[in-house]
């Protein structure tokens, strides 16, 4: 898959355009995680994207799905955001020209490193460094982005928690004066973050950030603080008390439940 969206990097390269492959799977392939999902910025639009390849689908705010040699990519434009809907969504996109403009929006500096068509990193906000000491740095303005987007309080947590990496001091504290913002955020998106952090094997030191920053409450989960290791995310769930308002699938209710009963 790598190599087929370097092809991908070069094919856009030779047709006068900018292409990079960015995020989660540069960050994971500097640290040695495997990864299949390969997110492409590009200074092409939908018009030159569909001139250069077949298979382009639109999706939303300047993506497409692109399918190339039997895989599937997510190819974004470059843009900016402008103006939020419920601290989530931007109202607006703007197409920008430089990929600097493109990485300036985006949440944290270690998802900001790109590999060009000719596989050399391109690292304008000092991912490396931060990934080298084990950071969760935001792009700018933490309290800014925060309210731009209340996922990534979760998200930043996930990171630091999956990774095992220290939440930066501005970070850190821009988390525990924006907490209220979680409740912007649905409870099932709310889930989704949660089911990664209660799955990972540091799923103790998720539960120890999500405690000393203050998320609990607006997260609506109690007794976190005495929870005891398992593999198994329900297994977690099954420790602590949650609000109704999360949603299970018949299957996770009744895995839950058999495992309340066993203790």
């Amino acid at each position: 898959m790598y190599k087929t969206a370097i092809e991908i990097l070069n094919i856009m390269h030779n047709n006068g355009f900018e292409g990079y492959i960015i995020g989660g799977y540069v960050r994971d392939k500097i640290l040695g995680i495997e990864s299949n999902d390969i997110d492409i910025a590009t200074n092409a639009t939908k018009s030159d994207l569909s001139n250069m390849f077949d298979g382009i689908k639109y999706i939303n705010f300047g993506s497409c799905k692109l399918e190339y040699l039997g895989f599937s990519y997510e190819v974004t434009t470059f843009r900016s955001d402008i103006g939020y809907n419920n601290s989530r969504w931007p109202e607006k996109i703007e197409y920008k020209k430089t990929l600097i403009e493109d990485l300036n929006r985006r949440d944290f500096t270690i998802n900001t490193i790109c590999i060009n068509y000719k596989e050399e990193y391109i690292d304008y906000l000092n991912g490396i460094e931060d990934l080298n000491n084990k950071i969760i740095r935001s792009v700018g303005n933490p309290s800014i982005k925060l309210k731009n987007d209340s996922l990534r309080i979760l998200r930043a947590v996930r990171f630091a928690c999956l990774l095992n990496f220290k939440i930066d001091d501005s970070l850190y504290n821009a988390i525990k004066e924006n907490s209220s913002l979680l409740n912007n955020l649905s409870f099932d998106r709310k889930k989704i973050e949660l089911d990664h952090i209660f799955a990972s094997s540091n799923v103790l030191y998720g539960f120890k950030l999500l405690s000393i920053l203050g998320l609990s409450k607006n997260l609506e989960i109690e007794d976190i603080n005495n929870v005891k290791y398992t593999s198994n995310y329900l297994g977690i769930w099954s420790q602590i008390k949650y609000s109704d308002k999360y949603n299970f699938t018949r299957k996770e209710i009744k895995v839950i439940n058999s495992i309340k009963n066993i203790t």
